[in-house]
């Protein structure tokens, strides 16, 4: 989500509607992966009721670390 979209419960919205239609079509479970630097979409999920099982060492390079 781009910075000045942020807030306005977009996020929200499309993950909502994400996992509507995944269900609909069967789907029971949804995992993600967050990276560690991010603790905004973090926030996001578990307030639609994800939840942490783990973390990985080493998982993924920040995206500033990919560009450079």
């Amino acid at each position: 989500m781009l910075p000045r979209a942020r807030g306005r419960g977009l996020g929200a919205a499309l993950v909502r509607e994400s996992l509507g239609r995944m269900a609909a079509a069967g789907g029971t479970e949804a995992w993600l992966n967050v990276n560690v630097n991010n603790p905004g979409a973090a926030a996001l999920y578990r307030g639609l009721g994800f939840v942490d099982r783990g973390r990985r060492a080493r998982f993924q390079r920040a995206a500033i670390e990919l560009a450079s």
